[in-house]
């Protein structure tokens, strides 16, 4: 197991994902509080980014931004779980890989996400308005948006052939930062 080449393949799929979420939402001209939340209900597609935008999103390009960066979430947690048990897992589902994280990083993730989330106007603004809006039960925390966007590299890379039922995918930067936050702790020990 390499560690520095997993390190690189993710931060090049992470690279990917903020160049896609760009040309989401303003290529270039705006940056948005929180990355894209997508809530897919049959042939329904909501993109909630947050209050202040102003811009109407590229959604020709939602499927790429879920497909890369669920994907670049995947390699993050394997990156993690390469560090903390010298080991690499195979698998997409988000939600196996990280029920495989220590407890630690799950403490300090959540934590971190909180950190991130808890004084910010627009992630207040974006959850209300994704629960309002999208009627699903929505929070900023690491297991609920993990566990709700598990299957997305699967689900949204064949998007055109399942349109029953509902399927969503949130939390990508804040995430991204928790992990990247505990990956740094871990390799400063």
């Amino acid at each position: 197991m390499n560690i520095d080449k997993l390190e690189k393949t993710a931060l090049s799929h992470h690279m990917a994902t903020v160049t896609i979420v760009d040309s989401i939402v303003g290529n270039g001209v705006y940056k948005p509080s929180f990355f894209p939340t997508i809530v897919k209900k049959g042939e329904e597609v909501f993109c909630v980014i947050d209050a202040s935008s102003k811009f109407k999103p590229n959604v020709d390009l939602i499927d790429a931004y879920i497909t890369m960066a669920s994907f670049s979430l995947e390699l993050k947690i394997k990156l993690l779980l390469a560090i903390e048990k010298s080991g690499f897992q195979r698998g997409h589902k988000l939600m196996n890989l990280y029920e495989s994280v220590s407890e630690e990083s799950k403490t300090h993730i959540r934590s971190k996400i909180k950190e991130i989330t808890k004084k910010s106007e627009m992630h207040k603004l974006g959850a209300k308005a994704i629960n309002e809006h999208c009627k699903v039960q929505f929070a900023w925390e690491p297991h609920k948006l993990i566990a709700n966007s598990s299957e997305a590299f699967e689900k949204w890379r064949y998007h055109f052939e399942e349109n029953s039922r509902i399927t969503w995918f949130a939390g990508y930067s804040e995430l991204q930062q928790a992990i990247d936050s505990r990956i740094d702790q871990l390799k400063s020990s």
